[in-house]
């Protein structure tokens, strides 16, 4: 058999264009600048005395406690209202913590002279009542701190003060009279002394005359017997 050969008609490929690459250009979004914010440091509250607190509380209620308490002792302010603060709210707190240290000063010094009274034979039991009551009015004053609350904080001190200064005043003039009565033995014993030591020394000189006289007599009778 014959083969016939078989020619493959070679179809050519057709060639495709190609196709370019088309290079999209992303477009730059440009974030916005954030802006630093500054944090402005708060200036501080200065402070340099008790005038300077109730101009800037500006509170009736503190300005009238103010004199009060100025009325009670005058040296309390001179000293200890200076300072620097950051809020108004810390001025006015302050201000509180150095009243309520004049209050707790004021309860020591009334118990310690009730009791130094006591200890002399004073009844002062209806004045230590009276002052038990401060540390619940104070406690009041805390939780509610205004005029009204601490007038009668004070209304107890004055109350206090009073009676107190009526038995220490009878006190002194029991001590003064008792001192001056002290004095009078020691002078009266002081006298008795001295004149005893004088009736000593004129004794010792009768003494001493009477030897001379009795020596004297002698001396003249041997004299005579001679």
């Amino acid at each position: 058999m014959v083969l016939k050969k078989v020619v493959k008609k070679i179809i050519p490929k057709k060639v495709l264009p190609i196709k370019k690459k088309v290079i999209v250009k992303k477009k730059v979004v440009k974030k916005p600048a954030v802006k630093k914010e500054v944090v402005k440091v708060p200036e501080k509250i200065g402070v340099k005395g008790v005038q300077d607190i109730l101009n800037i509380v500006g509170n009736k209620d503190y300005f009238e406690i103010y004199k009060l308490v100025l009325g009670l002792d005058k040296e309390f302010f001179t000293k200890g209202f200076s300072g620097s603060f950051d809020k108004k709210k810390e001025v006015k707190d302050f201000f509180k913590e150095r009243i309520f240290d004049f209050l707790n000063g004021e309860y020591s010094e009334l118990k310690s002279q009730i009791s130094q009274l006591r200890k002399k034979g004073n009844e002062v039991m209806y004045i230590d009542y009276e002052v038990l009551t401060l540390p619940l009015k104070k406690r009041m004053l805390k939780a509610e701190f205004n005029l009204k609350s601490f007038l009668k904080v004070k209304e107890i001190i004055d109350f206090a003060r009073k009676e107190l200064k009526v038995f220490i005043l009878e006190q002194e003039k029991k001590e003064k009279e008792k001192e001056e009565r002290e004095k009078l033995k020691e002078a009266e014993a002081r006298k008795k002394k001295e004149k005893d030591n004088n009736e000593k020394e004129q004794g010792k000189v009768v003494r001493k005359e009477g030897v001379k006289k009795k020596i004297v007599k002698k001396k003249i009778v041997k004299k005579e017997e001679k």
